[in-house]
């Protein structure tokens, strides 16, 4: 049986419910009392502290945002108060930078890498008669 090919529209809406989902399950797994480690949750936390900071659009995504920001919070008391240290989440964002930094030498590592392999190819083409 062929299947009818989606508009835009369908497909932006499939992506947004797609996008909620994950946003519900990502903030239950932060919610959650038992069965998922610390660690765990302060790798998702972290996630959705980047996910906010870096692909919401102000004012469309607001509901969402407070969601994420609810559980996060919730989850950052929870470890402060485990751990005796002051603003979990301070942490976190501190590790998200350290991470973005990484990821850009990262990048910049595999361009001039790139770029050497380019010159070696150009020059490897070259005919001298």
């Amino acid at each position: 049986m062929k299947q009818k090919r989606l508009t835009k529209a369908d497909k932006a809406d499939r992506v947004n419910h797609q996008r909620v989902s994950m946003v519900l399950i990502l903030c239950n797994v932060l919610d959650a009392r038992s069965g998922v480690s610390d660690s765990i949750k302060g790798a998702v936390a972290s996630s959705l502290i980047n996910m906010i900071d870096t692909v919401f659009v102000p004012g469309d995504d607001d509901s969402l945002a407070k969601l994420i920001n609810n559980s996060i919070d919730n989850f950052c008391a929870e470890m402060e108060e485990k751990t005796g240290s002051e603003n979990y989440r301070e942490a976190l964002m501190f590790q998200i930078k350290k991470a973005k930094q990484m990821l850009n030498e990262v990048k910049a590592g595999i361009e001039k890498l790139n770029r050497i392999k380019e010159g070696e190819n150009i020059l490897n083409n070259i005919c001298l008669n």
